[in-house]
């Protein structure tokens, strides 16, 4: 059977700033049966320019302003930790700065890499120092750069990786997604290899699993709607607890990938397959030829697999018509 696929339902900053918000939105996701929740910790400043410059010389960022208001700090970490323990869910977050990455370290359970960082190698570095099991998402990348970025981690430190491939669209349309990839960084990097998934139901991910993704990403809001940040292309919990359960429905049918006859099918295989029947009425001596003998349904006697072993063979015994003809009947 396939190992159980790691379900991470992505907050993000979806929260809007209010730990009143993301502490419902973890309790959400534990009941639509996710195993990790996950957020963003940043430090604007340390993020973002604060002014942005266009062609019309504007120095206005509304992006910046809003970024500001979704920051979480340390005591904003602790309050989420404490739920998680006390729900028994996962905590990750994705640090966009090594202030930020020391909370992160501080608080949870797994530190998610986000495609954005990807090419910044010396922060990559300093993730391994903390010992944490790493998730890094693949977007926007070329295979080179995730590469490098594999090596940055493993060198500094990181022990426990696992990759997630990843189109940077908002929302991923399907013909964009390339989910085979999944399957070339499971050949280059002998990692685990998962999906983080920004379309909007839940086709690519039940894809994903079924192509070997151990892990699923999936963006969460409390109600889609379209707004800033990822409101619009995130599914609402009702959705993400259909979604999952599917995928332990997927899990299951994939199996273990050995072929065996359970007793349910071998009671079907036993009326279905063939074996040999007197077409008339046998006495002792009687040498079997196909005109004598005859193979239907159900699989009682010799099967018909058998047949060039037992054609011109004597049978021991009178075999009345249509009944069945077994292996202590013939004379060897």
């Amino acid at each position: 059977m396939k190992s159980k696929t790691y379900m991470i339902a992505e907050i993000g900053s979806n929260h809007d700033g209010s730990l009143e918000i993301a502490l419902e939105m973890v309790e959400k996701a534990k009941k639509a049966k996710a195993d990790a929740v996950k957020f963003q910790t940043f430090q604007v400043d340390k993020l973002l320019n604060p002014l942005v410059f266009q062609e019309n010389n504007s120095e206005s960022n509304w992006v910046y302003d809003e970024l500001k208001k979704v920051e979480i700090d340390e005591e904003f970490h602790k309050k989420i930790k404490e739920k998680c323990v006390q729900l028994k869910i996962d905590f990750i977050s994705s640090p966009f700065d090594t202030e930020s990455l020391e909370i992160v370290s501080k608080y949870c359970d797994k530190i998610k890499i986000a495609s954005s960082e990807i090419t910044n190698l010396p922060f990559l570095k300093e993730v391994g120092k903390y010992g944490k099991p790493v998730i890094l998402s693949t977007g926007m990348s070329f295979l080179g750069e995730i590469e490098k970025a594999i090596s940055a981690l493993i060198s500094g430190g990181v022990t426990d990786l696992s990759i997630l491939h990843c189109i940077s669209l908002y929302p991923l349309n399907a013909e964009d997604a390339n989910l085979n990839f999944i399957q070339t960084l499971k050949q280059c990097f002998n990692l685990p290899v998962g999906f983080s998934d920004h379309s909007l139901d839940d086709t690519l991910a039940l894809s994903a699993v079924s192509l070997g993704a151990q892990i699923i990403e999936k963006h969460v809001t409390l109600k889609r709607e379209d707004r800033i940040f990822d409101h619009a292309h995130s599914m609402e919990f009702k959705e993400l607890q259909i979604m999952i359960d599917k995928i332990r429905m997927i899990e299951s049918a994939l199996g273990n990938g050995i072929k065996t006859i359970s007793a349910k099918e071998m009671e079907i295989k036993q009326g279905s397959n063939r074996s040999f029947f007197a077409v008339e009425q046998l006495e002792p001596g009687t040498v079997l030829t196909l005109e004598n003998i005859k193979a239907v349904r159900p699989l009682i006697g010799i099967p018909v697999v058998f047949q060039d072993e037992i054609i011109g063979k004597k049978i021991k015994k009178k075999i009345k018509p249509d009944y069945p003809i077994f292996w202590e009947d013939i004379d060897w």
